[in-house]
């Protein structure tokens, strides 16, 4: 029998194809895979390290992009330590795309629990806050970067507040820390940067005066960055749900105008997490999600912020309707509703509206919890959230659920919106070495 030489069974060399057919071909794949293929010969290195490649890869990425959620393994029941985490993604059909492990061994072994600062203008980087501390994360090249620590605050040491964004008009990425007093907000700090920096990146925090908003407002969730300003819920001194805001180029704080069917009122433990609304970015617009109806008639009400263009103030602008969103297509009542982001799709149908729900909980017997453990998580533990996260087709008005993966389940119950969060694949490095 003749054996074949590559003279006359040529192989396909994937490396002859026309660059056009190659760069298509190349551009659905995920980076982690790219970088692997950079090994293989110097045509495939130069050919995925050329940035005009790079930023095809990125912008069909943008219309796809992934879940990605905290796995995080807790020393013990009710403590806020953990011993592990994982970063996880999942593409848009649910299927597990990245499993990445940020610390391992004694680096993580006296931390506490990661929470992922919720940006909804930048899918790129991954914010993540822990123990008066702001972490980077581009899990697609498996960066970690670590920020100077902040001023802690006075009141709730190790509960960080601020937020996360990037503005287009800057070309910037920021991170914003507040800190708190006994009464109010008293000070802020901003981290800024650029990936076209040339060089490595000097972080340094900007701090601003005590005393920025010297009435009681409290924060008690991520803020989100639209452009320039950054917008919080807060709670005031009659604790009463409100919107502030902070510009970045006045460098002042401004109270936002009340929602059209008033703030919810709220009690001496905070804000009512099944009642409460969601701000949200929405095509660089500042949009608030209101489901303090859902419960009644399944219906999700989206207002924009109009901000008045002749004085360019949030305090005299106002909210207007901009659609509602049906739920009345589930077998089951819906408590809550919490956008985690839109997605555009390719060009096949496939955009649509990511978020998750909740339809109640069940009180689980805690009477063998024992005495020294610490209660912070107990609430979660011992009650059955049924949380579940969704994808809304708006070609079909078709709902998909989350479910081939079961931690995405556990992290939809426990961590809520601040540990699930869309990532876009990217080939983005901080250059801070």
């Amino acid at each position: 029998m003749a054996v074949e030489t590559p003279e006359n069974n040529p192989p396909c060399c994937f490396c002859d194809l026309p660059d056009d057919l190659l760069a298509e071909i190349l551009s659905r794949l995920l980076v982690k895979t790219l970088c692997s293929l950079r090994c293989v010969c110097k045509k495939l290195y130069n050919f995925v390290s050329n940035p005009n490649f790079q930023n095809l890869h990125h912008q069909k990425s943008k219309k796809t992009p992934m879940l990605f959620y905290l796995d995080q393994s807790f020393i013990k029941r009710g403590s806020t330590r953990i011993n592990s985490c994982k970063l996880r993604g999942m593409n848009l059909d649910g299927d597990l795309t990245y499993d990445t492990s940020l610390y391992a061994g004694d680096q993580i072994s006296s931390c506490d629990m990661f929470e992922i600062v919720p940006s909804y203008s930048n899918t790129d980087l991954i914010c993540l806050a822990s123990s008066n501390t702001f972490y980077l994360c581009n899990p697609s090249i498996h960066q970690l970067v670590q920020l100077p620590d902040v001023v802690p605050s006075l009141y709730c040491y190790d509960d960080m507040r601020g937020g996360f964004g990037y503005s287009p008009t800057s070309d910037e990425y920021v991170v914003i820390h507040l800190t708190f007093d006994v009464s109010s907000i008293a000070s802020c700090e901003v981290l800024s940067f650029s990936n076209k920096t040339i060089g490595a990146i000097d972080f340094a925090w900007r701090k601003f005066d005590d005393k920025l908003l010297p009435y009681y407002q409290f924060a008690e969730e991520w803020g989100i960055l639209v452009d320039r300003i950054f917008y919080w819920r807060v709670l005031n001194e009659e604790f009463f749900e409100c919107i502030i805001s902070f510009d970045l180029d006045e460098e002042k704080f401004r109270m936002v105008p009340p929602h059209p069917t008033a703030c919810f009122t709220t009690n001496s433990e905070g804000i009512d997490h099944d009642k409460s609304l969601s701000l949200i970015d929405l095509k660089g617009q500042l949009c608030l999600v209101d489901p303090s109806h859902v419960a009644q008639d399944q219906t999700v009400e989206i207002y924009m912020l109009m901000i008045d263009e002749k004085k360019k103030n949030e305090t005299s602008s106002s909210w207007t309707k901009l659609f509602s969103f049906p739920l009345q297509g589930f077998n089951f009542k819906v408590q809550n509703f919490v956008p985690l982001g839109d997605v555009d799709g390719d060009g096949d149908g496939d955009g649509g509206f990511l978020f998750y729900i909740t339809n109640g909980y069940q009180v689980e017997d805690s009477s063998e919890e024992e005495e020294d453990e610490e209660p912070y998580l107990d609430y979660f533990l011992s009650r059955d959230f049924v949380r579940s996260v969704w994808f809304h087709d708006r070609q079909n008005n078709h709902f998909r659920k989350f479910e081939k993966d079961l931690n995405l389940k556990v992290a939809s119950k426990l961590n809520m919106i601040s540990y699930l969060c869309l990532h876009t694949d990217n080939f983005f490095k901080i250059r801070n070495t």
